[in-house]
């Protein structure tokens, strides 16, 4: 079966429900909390009754297209806190993100950047300029 996109604005960072029943999918959230004083609520995901990630915490607004739940993840780094955009197949409840432990700029070559994922650069990657951001 696939699910449009699904977008509801009356939704917001702070005011949501807690579970939400979309098609064959049941998207719940638990344990939410604010991660600094009026920050947007953040939590355990679960699809299905399978929790998503052992530790991650995300932001419960989401949008679903396909096989495919869009959700920011929460994710603090040394001195720095956010989001980080996620892509999870609902079907196997798999996040299909990743999270590079090293981003080597190299250059900026035909509207992409090209980078080294390691210190010796051996394994160069692109991403398009429009889909980095």
């Amino acid at each position: 079966m696939q699910i449009e996109g699904i977008h509801n604005s009356s939704d917001t960072p702070w005011k949501f429900p807690l579970q939400k029943e979309i098609g064959e999918y049941t998207i719940r959230f638990e344990d939410l909390v604010e991660f600094a004083q009026g920050s947007p609520l953040i939590g355990y995901l679960y699809i299905n009754d399978n929790k998503i990630g052992k530790h991650d915490l995300f932001d419960a607004l989401f949008l679903l297209k396909g096989d495919y739940l869009y959700i920011p993840k929460y994710t603090r780094r040394f001195w720095m806190s956010g989001f980080i955009r996620c892509k999870i197949n609902v079907r196997i409840g798999q996040n299909m993100s990743k999270i590079k432990s090293l981003i080597y700029l190299h250059c900026i070559d035909n509207g992409k950047i090209l980078y080294y994922t390691d210190y010796s650069k051996s394994k160069e990657e692109a991403c398009a300029i429009k889909k980095c951001g």
